[in-house]
């Protein structure tokens, strides 16, 4: 599951009451859940190089970039850790 620009992968749990939030309903229903953090948002203000603080080149990035390299490599890293049978089901809002 993605969150959408300016959101965090709250958005899928939020509402957790009775399990009602999306990801938990998925689990609920036997499904393994991914939930990403796209770079800019609360959750991944961190970086090897700059500092989202005080570095412009942190946010440097435009939402190509988001789905050629962010989402590119949320997938392959559930791929390398999923079951060679198991489908991948892809969930996003924005």
């Amino acid at each position: 599951m993605q969150h959408g620009f300016g959101d965090s992968s709250d958005t899928f749990i939020v509402n957790t009451i009775n399990h009602n939030a999306p990801a938990f309903i998925a689990a609920d229903a036997g499904y393994d859940v991914w939930i990403g953090n796209t770079r800019g948002n609360k959750y991944s203000q961190e970086h090897v190089k700059y500092n989202s603080k005080v570095d412009a080149e942190y946010w440097d990035h435009s939402f190509t970039d988001l789905y050629n390299y962010d989402i590119k490599a949320f997938l392959e890293h559930i791929k390398r850790i999923a079951k060679p049978t198991q489908k991948i089901t892809y969930v996003g809002h924005s």
